[in-house]
């Protein structure tokens, strides 16, 4: 598929490359001109945001202004000595040196004036010079903002100040600001400005917005010339326009000027740009199509030399395929399948001899297993190489280094080894590829070329390497099938032998449990006094020792004879109807009786959902008493246990808790194996066989359960196991031994 479509390229391209040239000058052409349309509308985004950051400039310098104003005036009212000199009697003294001429010289402030309350001017300045004038004639709009502090006043604002931009009568703008006279109580109390009759009097300032403020702006910022229009009727390209808003939302008007703008720069340095990346491309569009044309001589070659690989290749792994085909090398001993291979091999490469060599390490002795020569149609004779023989040879096996020599009679080398192994002295071209399993070198494969300098194409290496892993495969299932009977005697071997021992338990068990019961019985009859007085008291104590030591030697046989029962898959279990409330209540009190001199505290926790599970009566009450044994046995006096059981997905989940010595981290995974504690015999504290635990976890299995345990040390230890809810009685219900 690969190949028809090399092809269909091949006549594609060919059918095309006449017509390659007018569609890629009309493409050149095209980008060219969608880039030159990129730049021309990057221009035109540079000279918006030129002008979107003049607007913003200004428009921050005015506002900045009318801010600066406001918080002067706010400086000025907000003071005793302005109370005291302007409230009620104007002091023009004071007036002239403090608002007049030091303020508008200081500030660049053009008019200053102070009205009373009813918005008569008592004291007005222009320029720093006292004049008798009318605040409400010379700003008209002023009045507008002497009404919205004064009702900014009523709300009981913090702010009383207020500035705005405004057209004088005159039709100059300019920024006032108006802020109410008030003291700042560092000279006057309250009461002190009650009894001076305080009416609310009021500071202006203004500043205009002229030619020489304009004139101060572009010296400072680098701003251009700006003037002021009412109206506009159509914005003109390149100018940026700002509209002058009152605090009430009038227009007083537009502010216009013409920014420094750098579309047209941006073209033309583009365009020096643009010119030689012209002539650079032109000269890449020659050297494409003439690369192109030599491409295509070089790929009529390579197709060729592909042809020729690709059929030796369908060749070579039609080799391989029918070595491995239905697996018959595998049902061959080794020697009939290295030798199948070394023929199929030979016959497909057209090569005049191959090897294929073992290493011995255990002899260090290389050994060639299979030779065949195909000009005369049969296998030689074997032969071996010695480690110690040959060291320069055996330190590039040992590399797993591949071989490649033109002619292997002048290799010092190996010209020893040729000697043993060819009988000819013609020029011998070798290829050799180690043979490597689970990275070590265990042999090699070789083959024989009678031509001086032959090369190897790729193809015939690939298709050598393939042989190596086919016979390194073959040697490792070989490996893998002597081990795997081994191991397969071992096992029944393993099986016998438990299964022997499974039954000696079950045997011996039986037997001593025959006169176990007897010494019980007897015993039971001598303290019950049946027959009259033993004679001594001794006596008695030791009968009582004797039975007692008679009852726990019966249940550790008991133990081993079930796990014995379990081994040999003899267990039987009967399912019925369990109630789960009375049997934990009849295993409590049982070994409340058997642990008289123990204190414990069993707390039980049933879910009401759960009256009755299917199970073994008998497995079950040995479930709840072999844990709640070990609950017991490994807590100190004061043992608390907690039985919880809650019903989960069908399932009963039963949770028994003790506050225990706990188990180290490293021994969970063994408690349930048969003989296990985790005490040692040299300081085992407790009695047991070690049985418990393993016996349970049959049971639960036995029952379609899982049991898993969790523990801490010096905190105590949680057994949770998990039953079906329902379940039949299986006709083999019985444990594997296996």
């Amino acid at each position: 598929m690969i190949d028809d479509q090399i092809i269909q390229a091949q006549v594609m391209t060919r059918g095309r490359i006449k017509g390659l040239i007018l569609p890629l000058f009309i493409f050149v052409l095209g980008s060219f001109g969608l880039i030159f349309f990129g730049i021309w509308q990057s221009s035109k985004v540079l000279d918006r945001q030129a002008i979107q950051a003049s607007e913003i400039l200004l428009n921050s310098i005015l506002t900045d202004n009318k801010l600066s104003l406001k918080a002067l005036t706010k400086d000025y009212s907000f003071w005793d000595d302005a109370l005291k000199n302007m409230v009620p009697v104007v002091n023009e003294k004071w007036a002239e040196k403090n608002i007049g001429a030091y303020l508008h010289e200081t500030y660049d402030v053009s008019e200053s004036y102070v009205i009373d309350d009813i918005n008569r001017t008592i004291y007005a300045s222009s320029d720093g010079v006292p004049e008798n004038r009318e605040l409400l004639k010379e700003i008209p709009q002023a009045e507008s903002l002497i009404f919205q502090l004064q009702g900014i006043l009523e709300s009981q604002s913090i702010e009383k100040e207020i500035s705005d931009f405004v057209i004088k009568s005159s039709g100059e703008i300019c920024v006032i600001s108006v802020s109410l006279i008030r003291p700042d109580y560092s000279e006057f109390s309250e009461d002190d400005i009650r009894s001076l009759n305080f009416k609310p009097h009021m500071l202006v300032l203004a500043k205009k917005l002229d030619k020489n403020f304009f004139a101060d702006l572009s010296s400072r910022f680098a701003f251009p010339a700006v003037s002021f229009v009412k109206n506009i009727e159509e914005r003109e390209i390149g100018y940026a326009y700002l509209d002058l808003m009152t605090l009430s939302g009038n227009r007083l008007g537009w502010a216009v000027w013409h920014p420094k703008l750098q579309g047209s720069a941006l073209i033309a340095i583009s365009s020096q740009n643009f010119a030689f990346a012209v002539i650079i491309l032109f000269v890449l569009m020659v050297f494409i199509v003439f690369r192109t044309m030599k491409l295509f001589r070089y790929f009529d070659r390579q197709y060729q030399a592909h042809q020729e690989g690709k059929d030796k290749m369908a060749n070579y792994e039609r080799a391989i395929s029918e070595l491995v085909q239905g697996e018959f090398l595998y049902e061959l001993s080794v020697v009939e399948a290295l030798k199948k291979i070394t023929v199929n091999a030979v016959e497909t490469l057209k090569f005049d001899r191959m090897g294929i060599w073992q290493y011995d390490e255990d002899k260090q002795v290389l050994a060639c297993t299979c030779r065949y020569d195909a000009r005369l149609q049969r296998f030689q004779s074997d032969i071996e190489l010695n480690v110690k023989d040959y060291p320069v040879f055996f330190e590039s096996f040992y590399k797993g280094q591949e071989i490649y020599i033109a002619n292997a009679w002048k290799e010092t080398a190996f010209e020893e080894i040729n000697e043993i192994c060819f009988d000819t002295k013609e020029p011998i071209t070798l290829v050799g590829i180690p043979i490597s399993w689970r990275g070590m070198q265990i042999g090699l494969v070789f083959f024989g070329k009678w031509e001086e300098g032959y090369s190897i194409s790729n193809e015939e290496l690939r298709f050598a390497r393939s042989i190596a892993d086919v016979v390194s495969l073959i040697l490792d299932t070989h490996s893998r099938t002597l081990i795997e009977n081994e191991l397969r005697q071992a096992k029944n071997k393993a099986e016998q032998a438990n299964l022997a021992k499974s039954e000696f338990l079950a045997n011996m068990s039986h037997e001593l449990r025959t006169p176990l019961n007897a010494v019980i019985g007897f015993s039971d009859l001598m303290l019950q006094k049946i027959f009259g007085d033993l004679g001594s008291t001794r006596y008695e104590d030791y009968v009582s020792d004797i039975n007692m030591s008679a009852r726990h030697l019966l249940s550790l046989i008991n133990e081993i004879l079930d796990v014995a029962k379990t081994e040999s898959g003899k267990f039987e279990i009967y399912i019925a109807d369990v109630d789960i409330a009375y049997e934990f209540s009849n295993a409590i009190r049982l070994l409340k009786g058997r642990f008289k001199d123990r204190k414990f505290e069993v707390e039980t926790n049933i879910d009401e959902n759960i009256r009755q599970i299917s199970a073994d009566p008998k497995c079950f009450r040995q479930i709840v008493l072999n844990i709640l044994t070990n609950a017991i046995k490994f807590s100190g006096d004061n043992c608390r246990i907690t039985i919880d059981a809650i019903l989960q997905d069908e399932f009963v989940v039963l949770s028994i808790t003790d506050n225990g010595i706990g188990i180290p981290a490293d021994h969970l995974d063994d408690v349930f194996n048969a003989f296990h504690q985790v005490e040692s015999t040299l300081n085992k504290s407790v009695e047991g066989t070690g049985l418990g635990l393993s016996i349970t976890k049959a049971l639960v299995e036995m029952h379609h359960g899982s049991i898993e345990i969790e523990s801490e040390q010096n905190v105590g230890t949680t057994i949770r196991i998990f039953l079906p809810l329902h379940q039949q009685q299986d006709q083999d219900d019985t444990v594997d031994a296996a």
